[in-house]
């Protein structure tokens, strides 16, 4: 296993059950229409979640200045502590498992792209447009990329213009807001006593 350099050597000897760079190919496809559904679903379920955290903040807070014991104040604030807590916790669970998602989404689109140059979709032109397919690395990537994978997917991991980009400020920006709300709770709740 150790001599085999190439993927035409891999496939040579391990393709004769059937298995080929086409199979190969679409597995990956596969793949990252998989990975696109698993990233979605997490951010319906975090943006949801933080939605309700955020909106339940706001309601303890307008409680607070609608009531008039200020022996509420304390309970409130602690409320809102912990409302803020629970919300920072599970974005910081989000931010995480968002990178996980797109580490691997980058591996397995390293991967198709190199089995779609080895397939020579890159290099076939059918109206001006090659062969290969959605989710694609642009042609000025597909170099870098194929000969410095970790500086790529690194240099790729947030890049502007990338919906994961987007999803990622977002996440800071409830960490932030999140942040924010207990440092001024906690301020509140001592300015009390």
């Amino acid at each position: 296993m150790g001599n085999i350099k190439t993927l035409d050597e891999w496939m040579e000897k391990f393709g004769k059950n059937g298995v080929n760079k086409f199979d190969l190919w679409r597995e990956a496809m596969a793949e990252l229409r998989q990975l696109h559904g698993d990233v979605w679903n997490g951010v319906r379920f975090f943006l949801t979640v933080n939605g309700i955290i955020v909106a339940a903040i706001f309601a303890v807070f307008a409680h607070y200045l609608t009531s008039q014991a200020d022996v509420k104040a304390p309970i409130l604030a602690g409320t809102i502590v912990i409302l803020a807590g629970i919300g920072l916790f599970l974005t910081v669970i989000a931010v995480r498992i968002l990178r996980k998602h797109r580490d691997y989404y980058l591996s397995i689109l390293l991967l198709k792209t190199f089995l779609e140059k080895e397939l020579g979709f890159y290099e076939l032109d059918f109206q001006g447009i090659n062969l290969s397919f959605p989710w694609k690395v642009d042609e000025e990537f597909v170099q870098k990329a194929l000969k410095r994978p970790d500086k790529w997917m690194t240099s790729q991991r947030w890049r502007r213009g990338t919906i994961s980009r987007i999803l990622w400020m977002t996440y800071w920006f409830f960490i932030v807001l999140y942040v924010v709300a207990i440092i001024a709770k906690l301020h509140w709740t001592f300015a009390w006593s």
